[in-house]
C-alpha cells in the first residue's frame, strides 16, 4: 500500500504545490493586510485566524469575516483568494481524476488489493494458475469443500466471469501472467499457509513454466499441473510435477480399465466422484470393431488403448495419417468396406459428418464408435448419424465445452469424455485427501476379482451411496491423544482398535482402512490385527459419525485410551 500511496503523491506533486503555495499566500496576505475593528483601532488577525479564514473559505464552506468585520482592502484580498483557490482545486482534482484513469495506477491498486487479501486468509489455501472451464470447476469444487484459494489468469474477461460466480466465500483473483516469478509471490508463493499450485491453465508451455518456477522458488510445496500430451507430461514430471494430469489420457486409461476390468473401472470411478454418488453401473464397452473420428490429441490416445485391446479400429479423419502402430498402413478414401486387412488399424480421410464416409468406414458392422473431434457440434452430428445408421452402437462422445452439457446429456452417449469434469475431478482426489491418488493408481494394478470384492465390503457398510474417505496421520501434530494412549497402552494398538471400536460400547460406526503408509510403502486393505506406529499414516472411508469418532480419539487421551483398553503402568 505504501507503494501505491507514494506513487499517487510523486504523480500529484506539482498540483499539491500549486495547493501549499495558494494557502501559503493566501493565508499571509490575510494575516498582514490591517483592518478595522469596532472601536476603530488597527487590527490584523494571528496566523491561525488567518489559515482558518482560508480554509474555510478556499472549501466554500464560507462562515463570514471573523473574528472582525474586513476592510475593503482586505475583501479585495480574500478576492482573490476565492479565485486562487477555485483554479487550484480544479487543477488538483483534474489530477486526481486523471491519476485514477491511468491504467498503471489501476493496475498498481489492483495488485496492491489482492496482495493484501492473500495475506490476510486465516487457514490453508492453495494458488490457482487458470480461470477457463476448467480452473472455475476446480474453484467451485475447492470452494464447495471449504479450501481456500487465490487464483491467477492473464486473461482479464476470466477474471471478471471468476468474480461473477456464485462462490461461499471471497476468494482473491488478479488478472496477471502466471508465469512470473513476481506475481507467484504476489498471489502467496512464500506465504506460510499455503499448500500448493495447481497450474491448470490451457496451454502446456505456460504450466511447464509455473512448474519451473514453484520447483526453483518453493520446492516442498505440492504442484498439480495439467497437461495436453505426453510429451509435456514427461517434462513436468522431469521437473518434480507431483501430479500431472492429461484429460485425454486419463479418459483413455479409464476406457481401457472399463474393457478389460469393468469393476475396477467402476470402482475408480466410484471414489473420485463427488461425496454420495451412487455406484455406477457396469459400462459394457464392447470389444470388436470401433470407429474413431478425429485423429488428434484424444483420437490418437484412444485408438492406442483400442489396438492395444487387440481390437479393430477405423480411423476418419480429414488428413490421412500414418499409425503409430508398426502394422497399420495408410489406405485410400476410396477403398471399401470389407477388403482384407493386415492391419488393425486403417485410415480414411474426411469427415465424420459425412454418412457416405462413415458407411465406407464400415459403421453398420462396428461396435463402437469414438466421436472424437475438438468441435462439440461435430461430435453430436457423428453421434446422431452414426445411431441412426446402427442404433446398438457403443457411443463415447467428446464434449469441450461445459456450456453443451445440456446437449450432450439430451443425446445420451454411452460414456461422454469431458475434459475440465476429468481434471477438476482428478485434482480434488489428489488435494481432498492425502494418499487417496496413491491408492486410485495401486487400485489400476489389481485384478478385477479383487475391485469386485472391495465393491462388495463397501456396499455392505454404507450402500450404494460413496462413503466419506480421508485420511489420519499418526504423527504429534494430528495424533498427540492417540500417541500417548499408544505409548501407554498394555498391548500393541491395532488398526481394529481404531476403526471398530465405540466410545460408548454400542456398534461401531461403519469405517474401512483402505490404505496403510508407512516409510514411503503402501498397503492395501491392512488387515484389521495390524499393530499401529507413530508414523504411519491410513487412509479410511467411513461415516461422518466415524471420521468424528476417529477424530476425537487422535486428539483426546482419554477417548483413546478408552478404545485401546489402556492404562498407567
Amino acid at each position: 500500500m505504501n507503494n501505491v500511496f507514494f506513487n499517487a503523491l510523486r504523480r500529484l506533486r506539482w498540483p499539491l504545490a500549486a495547493m501549499i503555495i495558494i494557502f501559503a499566500l493566501s493565508t499571509a496576505g490575510v494575516a498582514l493586510i490591517p483592518g478595522v475593528d469596532a472601536n476603530g483601532q488597527e487590527w490584523r488577525p494571528s496566523i491561525f485566524q488567518a489559515l482558518y479564514f482560508v480554509a474555510y473559505t478556499a472549501t466554500t464552506i464560507g462562515y463570514g469575516e471573523l473574528p472582525q468585520g474586513f476592510s475593503d482592502i482586505q475583501r479585495l484580498w480574500v478576492t482573490i483568494v476565492i479565485f486562487m483557490s477555485v483554479f487550484g482545486w480544479a487543477y488538483l482534482l483534474a489530477s486526481v481524476l486523471a491519476l485514477f484513469q491511468d491504467k498503471g495506477f489501476q493496475s498498481a491498486l489492483i495488485h496492491t488489493r489482492f496482495r493484501n487479501r492473500v495475506q490476510k486468509l486465516q487457514g490453508p489455501f492453495y494458488i490457482l494458475c487458470g480461470l477457463g472451464e476448467t480452473g472455475r470447476l476446480v474453484a467451485q469444487a475447492l470452494d464447495q469443500i471449504g479450501h481456500q484459494f487465490s487464483a491467477l489468469d492473464i486473461d482479464e474477461q476470466s477474471v471478471l466471469e471468476f468474480d461473477l460466480q456464485n462462490l461461499r466465500s471471497d476468494h482473491p483473483a488478479l488478472a496477471a501472467n502466471a508465469t512470473l516469478a513476481d506475481n507467484l509471490l504476489i498471489a502467496g508463493l512464500n506465504h506460510p499457509r499455503c499448500k500448493g499450485v495447481l497450474a491448470l491453465t490451457a496451454k502446456d508451455e505456460v504450466n511447464l513454466a509455473i512448474g519451473v518456477a514453484v520447483r526453483l522458488l518453493k520446492p516442498q510445496l505440492r504442484l498439480v499441473s495439467r497437461a495436453s500430451n505426453g510429451a509435456a507430461a514427461a517434462s513436468m514430471r522431469m521437473i518434480g510435477v507431483d501430479e500431472v494430469i492429461n484429460p485425454f489420457y486419463e479418459f483413455a486409461s479409464s476406457m481401457d480399465i472399463a474393457m478389460r476390468a469393468p469393476d475396477t473401472h467402476r470402482l475408480l470411478s466410484w471414489l473420485t466422484e463427488a461425496r454420495g454418488a451412487f455406484l455406477p453401473p457396469r459400462i459394457p464397452a464392447p470389444p470388436g470393431r470401433w470407429v474413431v473420428c478425429g485423429h488428434g490429441r484424444f483420437g490418437a490416445e484412444m485408438v492406442q488403448r483400442i489396438e492395444q485391446g487387440g481390437y479393430d479400429v477405423t480411423i476418419i479423419d480429414p488428413a490421412v495419417y500414418e499409425s503409430s502402430s508398426s502394422q497399420a498402413r495408410d489406405l485410400q478414401s476410396g477403398m471399401a468396406d470389407g477388403d482384407n486387412l493386415v492391419s488393425r488399424v486403417r485410415h480414411i480421410a474426411g469427415a465424420g459428418t459425412d454418412e457416405a464416409v462413415l458407411l465406407r468406414a464400415g459403421l453398420a458392422a462396428a461396435h463402437g464408435l469414438v466421436a472424437g473431434t475438438d468441435d462439440d457440434t461435430a461430435n453430436l452430428a457423428i453421434a446422431m448419424t452414426s445411431r441412426r445408421i446402427n442404433p446398438n452402437l457403443f457411443v463415447i462422445a467428446r464434449q469441450n465445452l461445459v456450456a453443451s452439457g445440456p446437449l450432450f446429456e439430451a443425446f445420451k452417449a454411452d460414456m461422454t469424455m469431458v475434459p475440465s469434469a476429468i481434471i477438476a475431478n482428478q485434482c480434488l482426489a489428489v488435494l481432498r485427501t492425502a494418499h487417496l491418488s496413491s491408492f486410485l493408481r495401486e487400485v489400476r494394478r489389481r485384478e478385477n476379482e479383487w475391485a469386485r470384492e472391495l465393491i462388495g465390503d463397501l456396499t455392505g457398510k454404507f450402500g450404494a451411496r460413496s462413503p466419506e474417505v480421508w485420511s489420519c496421520a499418526l504423527i504429534p501434530s494430528e495424533a498427540p491423544g492417540l500417541l500417548d494412549a499408544i505409548k501407554y497402552s498394555v498391548r500393541a494398538a491395532q488398526i481394529s482398535d481404531l476403526v471398530g471400536t465405540s466410545q460408548n460400547g454400542r456398534e461401531p460406526e461403519p469405517c474401512v482402512a483402505l490404505a496403510l503408509v508407512r516409510e514411503d510403502a503402501i498397503v492395501l486393505r491392512p488387515e484389521a490385527a495390524t499393530p499401529l506406529k507413530g508414523g504411519d499414516q491410513l487412509l479410511l472411508a467411513g461415516v461422518k459419525a466415524a471420521r468424528h469418532r476417529i477424530s476425537a480419539m487422535m486428539l483426546n487421551a482419554n477417548a483413546a485410551k478408552r478404545a485401546l483398553g489402556s492404562q498407567r503402568v
